[in-house]
C-alpha cells in the first residue's frame, strides 16, 4: 500500500543543512499543509525553515500501477464542409448537420479556428448522438485557405478527452 511521508529541509543555527523525516502523512493534505506542518516541526527547533518535500511511496512489486484511463470513440458523420453547400434558413446559412457518436462521459467542446471566419456552430441532441450544424450570417466568411475547427468532448475522472477535425472549404 503506498505512504506518504514529508522530508523538511532547514538550516541550523551554524548554517549546516539539516533534514528531518516524518512518516505516515496523510496522503490526502494538500502541499500548502504539509509545508505548513514543515515549518511547524521546524520551529520546534533553533534552525531555520528552508522547504518540504512530499514523498508518495509505492511498492513497485507488490502494488500494480493505476489504471490508464481509455480513450473515448467518437465519430463524426461528416468532417468536410464546402461553404458553397450551405442552405438559407431564416437568415442564416446553415451546413449540414453532423452527428457526433460518443462513448464517454465529457462536455462537448466547440474549438476556435486559427483565424475568426465568422463561422459558428450550433450543437443540440439528436436522439442518442450530438448534433453539430455549423452556420453564418450574412455574406459568406472570406476563405483563402482551409479552416480546421476541433470538437470534442472534455477529459474526465474516467475517461480521456477526445476530439475530431472539422475542415471548412470556400
Amino acid at each position: 500500500m503506498a505512504t506518504t511521508s514529508i522530508i523538511v529541509n532547514s538550516t541550523d543555527t551554524s548554517g549546516k543543512s539539516a533534514q528531518k523525516a516524518m512518516t505516515c502523512v496523510n496522503p490526502d493534505a494538500t502541499n500548502a499543509q504539509l509545508a505548513a506542518l514543515g515549518q511547524m516541526i521546524t520551529a520546534a527547533s533553533n534552525n531555520t525553515y528552508v522547504e518540504t518535500f512530499r514523498i508518495n511511496k509505492i511498492n513497485c512489486d507488490l502494488e500494480s500501477d493505476a489504471p490508464a484511463k481509455p480513450t473515448p470513440t467518437l465519430t463524426a458523420t461528416v468532417t468536410n464542409y464546402s461553404l458553397a453547400s450551405f442552405e438559407s434558413d431564416n437568415g442564416e446559412m446553415i451546413g449540414s448537420t453532423c452527428n457526433l457518436t460518443y462513448n464517454g462521459d465529457g462536455d462537448i467542446f466547440i474549438g476556435k479556428a486559427p483565424i475568426d471566419v465568422g463561422l459558428r456552430f450550433k450543437a443540440f441532441k439528436n436522439g442518442a448522438s450530438i448534433a453539430v450544424k455549423p452556420f453564418y450570417i450574412g455574406s459568406a466568411p472570406t476563405l483563402t485557405e482551409t479552416v480546421t475547427f476541433k470538437v470534442g468532448f472534455t477529459e474526465t475522472a474516467n475517461y480521456k478527452a477526445c476530439s475530431v477535425d472539422i475542415t471548412l472549404t470556400a
